[in-house]
């Protein structure tokens, strides 16, 4: 597995949940669970937790390359596994809310700010490994 490989796979993991997050309340605003204020509201909320994240793979991209290098597998299997993971602890609430109808905004919004935050353990060293570290 490459550096580039593996930075393509994790930015198609946060991508992916982001576009997750935003058909949620996209259907739920089309339900009429939500109105429009409130779907923007929410879609500032993940593109707030997600804007760092962005941020730095975003860099990792389009800083200076130089020849592709390889990396452990495990190094990769453990980064995938912690993106998904955290990724999936913001993702249930956001689908519970926009597929099923259940909780309150209030809630919602609450849950995303706390959880990514408590849980950003999970992909800060991730990240910074994989995108800011010197290929």
């Amino acid at each position: 597995m490459t550096l580039g490989t593996t930075r393509i796979c994790l930015f198609l993991v946060f991508f992916v949940s982001y576009l997750i997050h935003a058909s949620a309340f996209f259907i739920s605003y089309h339900r009429g669970h939500i109105y429009a204020d409130e779907m923007r509201e929410l879609m500032i909320t993940v593109l707030k937790i997600y804007s760092v994240h962005f941020a730095v793979i975003m860099g990792g991209f389009f800083a200076k390359k130089s020849k592709s290098k390889k990396i452990e597998s495990y190094s990769f299997w453990v980064a995938l596994v912690s993106s998904v993971g955290w990724n999936l602890l913001l993702l249930w609430y956001s689908v519970l809310f926009g597929y099923m109808g259940k909780g309150t905004i209030i809630d919602l919004s609450t849950y995303l700010n706390d959880i990514s935050s408590w849980s950003s353990f999970l992909i800060v060293g991730v990240l910074a490994f994989f995108f800011i570290k010197q290929e």
